[in-house]
């Protein structure tokens, strides 16, 4: 997790550049800033999102990114920049934790259930 002080394109490119392999697939809204993107990547791509199909789209995403505004605009009312990164990389932690929390009890469940109906088709 890399705090990213700007939009602008040259901003952008030199964060891809040094942070991701160019071996990398890169989906992104269809932003002014990203269009040097695939001199760095394998692949970009990229697609307007209406607004009305937002949450629709990559709905997790924008949750947390709106999970962690809002903890940062909540908590932290003055950031220095050098605390960025490290509040950032925190709260993708706790996001990733919770994610991996609840496939483990989905997993959980499936085994209990398969348990049970291999149970039940043995004894019949």
């Amino acid at each position: 997790m890399n705090v990213i002080l700007g939009f602008k394109a040259e901003i952008i490119d030199n964060h891809v550049k040094d942070f991701i392999s160019h071996k990398s697939t890169i989906i992104t809204d269809d932003s002014t800033s990203y269009v040097n993107l695939e001199n760095f990547v394998e692949e970009h791509k990229s697609q307007v999102i209406p607004k009305t199909k937002v949450g629709e789209i990559l709905p997790w995403v924008h949750i947390a990114i709106g999970n962690a505004r809002d903890m940062l605009l909540a908590i932290h009312h003055i950031i220095k920049p050098e605390y960025c990164k490290v509040i950032l990389t925190s709260f993708v932690i706790n996001l990733i934790e919770d994610i991996l929390e609840k496939l483990s009890l989905i997993d959980y469940y499936w085994r209990v259930r398969r348990q049970k109906n291999e149970f039940r088709y043995r004894v019949r």
